[in-house]
């Protein structure tokens, strides 16, 4: 099965934000699951990364229209 495909000249900025979210949502849920000290915080440092690259293209989507 083929992932679906935005047509030809289209953006495909919502398509990665739609997959950024989803992967934040991931990190965020997986976080307090941890039992180690240590995959926590990279867990908590995920979620923190995730969200950034987030913040980032909600800007860059504001500032253009």
């Amino acid at each position: 099965m083929r992932a679906a495909t935005p047509p030809r000249g289209t953006d495909r900025l919502p398509y990665f934000s739609y997959a950024m979210f989803a992967g934040f949502a991931l990190t965020a849920l997986v976080g307090p699951m941890m039992n180690n000290a240590g995959l926590y915080w990279i867990a908590i440092e995920l979620t923190t990364l995730v969200s950034t690259l987030l913040v980032a293209l909600r800007a860059a989507k504001g500032a253009s229209g």
